[in-house]
């Protein structure tokens, strides 16, 4: 997901960067809204899940 959403939501550059089929990346994704229920259309969510990964590699480094 942090890779998708740093890839501005392109699916080919993100399946690119994570070695695998756009197919397989598209079902992950869909996959991840369905159960978590998050709407990836709305630029809030998608900065906070951003925000939510810096938090927290930030945290390991302490």
């Amino acid at each position: 997901m942090e890779t998708y959403l740093q890839c501005e939501r392109n699916y080919v550059k993100t399946a690119e960067k994570l070695f695998i089929h756009r197919n397989y990346l598209l079902y992950r994704i869909e996959r991840i809204s369905e159960l978590t229920g998050l709407d990836l259309d709305s630029p809030d969510i998608r900065l906070h899940i951003l925000m939510s990964y810096r938090i927290e590699r930030l945290s390991k480094m302490s």
